[in-house]
């Protein structure tokens, strides 16, 4: 299978096809092992066809739709935070301050995606890639969604 250019992944899942149960790992050990070398990272349209990642929209102060609705979050408790905030000019400090952003992601919603985090409690920033879908943290930043470079 390596020499049709499969990866581990590829392997892994024609091989579970199969009924066998190795994963990527043990299946990277085994080629290492044979003396096979690692692939050179190929591009999406040169992988074999089958599932690929759902690609989140991107994060744009410009479409955020405040349309009344309902969604669940882990997040509703930042909410609480909003009336002290309101009462400081928050994104003018940010600007005074010289603080980038850009026409998607203006510093105030930059910077409000940081603080609900700390205010949340991640211990680690690298454990945040779970949140970042959740609705929530996207409006009480301002955004539409949460920007992915959170991590």
């Amino acid at each position: 299978m390596r020499k049709q250019n499969l990866s581990i992944y590829d392997i892994s899942q024609s091989l579970r096809q199969g009924g066998s149960k190795l994963s990527p790992a043990a299946i990277s050990l085994i080629l290492k092992e044979e003396g096979f070398a690692r692939l050179p990272r190929r591009r999406d349209e040169e992988r074999p066809p089958g599932i690929r990642p759902e690609l989140a929209p991107v994060a744009d102060v410009r479409q955020l739709d405040l349309s009344p609705r309902g969604f669940r979050t882990r997040f509703g408790g930042l909410f609480l935070f909003w009336p002290y905030l309101a009462q400081i000019p928050f994104d003018q400090l940010l600007g005074d301050a010289g603080f980038p952003g850009s026409k998607m992601i203006p510093a105030g919603p930059a910077m409000r995606s940081l603080l609900a985090l700390k205010l949340f409690g991640n211990a680690r920033h690298s454990h945040v890639m779970s949140d970042v879908l959740d609705e929530g943290l996207a409006l009480f930043a301002g955004l539409n969604r949460s920007p992915s470079e959170l991590s």
